[in-house]
């Protein structure tokens, strides 16, 4: 949990970070979004490699768990749902959101997003994890909606609404209320 919201805060960050150490912004999130999915893995896989252990050297009945009394599919199977079913759904809907708008952009001519902005918006989705993604969408596309609505009706702008500065905020603050509902008491 720590290393999700300390990752987002890094993509939150990612304007001034970037300029600071002179990397363009475009490169230093790509590196974020691919560098958090190696990270947030390999820390999955480290669980089920401990829960393995745990299981095998804690001797009976946690060792009855393991081949040769069942199946290793078990194991493979709890692991998978344990450890790495909630990113493992997150990160292709991740990499599903990055191509597309990617493709997207490309075809009509950069109209859509910043270069850096697929890469903030998969960055997001992939770190919230399943279930919690699928409210996020609905909540970037409201919050778009009723920023261009004010800027159309009360300040009288006719520009369109950059979603650049809101895809790694409504992240963040999607993880912090989930974190609220699940830790209240």
């Amino acid at each position: 949990m720590l290393i999700v919201f300390v990752i987002l805060i890094l993509g939150l960050l990612t304007p001034r970070l970037s300029g600071r150490f002179g990397i363009p912004k475009k490169v230093f999130i790509r590196f974020l979004f691919y560098g958090a999915v190696i990270l947030i893995f390999g820390i999955q896989a480290y669980w089920g490699w401990q829960q393995y252990s745990m299981w095998k050297y804690g001797g009976p009945p946690a060792s009855y768990l393991l081949p040769p009394y069942q199946p290793v599919s078990y194991f493979y199977l709890y692991a998978y749902m344990q450890f790495f079913n909630k990113f493992v759904i997150s990160c292709f809907a991740g990499f599903l959101i990055l191509l597309a708008s990617k493709f997207l952009n490309h075809y009509f001519k950069n109209r859509f997003f910043e270069d850096e902005e697929p890469y903030f918006a998969a960055l997001s989705i992939f770190l919230l994890g399943q279930p919690l993604w699928l409210f996020y969408a609905p909540a970037v596309l409201g919050s778009a909606v009723l920023a261009s609505v004010y800027n159309q009706y009360f300040r009288k702008k006719r520009e369109r609404f950059s979603l650049y500065y809101l895809w790694i905020p409504a992240g963040s603050l999607l993880f912090i209320v989930d974190l609220v509902l699940k830790y209240r008491n």
